[in-house]
């Protein structure tokens, strides 16, 4: 199978000229579909050093997180739809109109809805504090704010945002997104919202 992103060094040669070269990040979506970004330049014997830096691999990470979204939501794999997304991972979007589904406000806070409802399930306070956790990270990213925010694209975003903090596991990220369903699929339920935004990463 091959790697839908990886790391290359002077791709047009030239560090034979001076010694030097471009380090790329190439993204393969298909055959028809792939882009080369450049992140950095180097002399030949550090460019793998330079490679392993931590904006580059985060990166690289990132890129491969939006790229499994996309499959996972079932999207054409076009580089425009990929570089939307890291549009959208950078000015999350909230839609202008619709404000009302099924009489709910989606204006309304979505972390506000979380804690209302969680002082009511009389959790034990380790729980209690992991879920609060959860709920600062969601304040705090400012991209899942309102009931309207609750889009599968801006999910990805917040996904996308937790990775680039570069201070949690994949698993311990896994968990934010399970604490986070809980609340979206109690709204989904309650016929609050017009679908299930998380399910596919939980």
């Amino acid at each position: 199978m091959k790697q839908n992103v990886r790391i290359v060094f002077d791709r047009k040669k030239q560090s034979s000229k001076n010694g030097r070269g471009k380090i790329e990040v190439y993204v393969y979506l298909s055959r028809a579909e792939y882009k080369w970004e450049t992140v950095g330049d180097a002399d030949v014997d550090q460019w793998e050093v330079v490679a392993q830096s931590r904006n580059i691999q985060a990166k690289v990470k990132h890129y491969e997180q939006i790229i499994n979204a996309m499959k996972m939501l079932g999207e054409e794999m076009t580089i425009e739809n990929f570089n939307q997304h890291i549009f959208q991972a950078k000015t999350p979007s909230t839609p202008k109109e619709d404000v009302l589904y099924n009489g709910t406000d989606l204006r309304q806070s979505f972390v506000e809805f979380c804690r209302e409802h969680i002082e009511k399930e009389n959790l034990r306070p380790n729980s209690l504090k992991g879920f609060k956790v959860v709920f600062d990270s969601l304040e705090t990213s400012g991209i899942l704010k309102t009931l309207a925010d609750l889009t599968p694209a801006n999910v990805v975003a917040y996904d996308a945002w937790l990775h680039r903090q570069n201070d949690k596991s994949d698993y311990t990220i896994h968990g934010y997104h399970k604490k986070v369903h809980k609340y979206t699929r109690l709204l989904w339920r309650l016929q609050m919202i017009s679908s299930e935004p998380i399910f596919h990463l939980c």
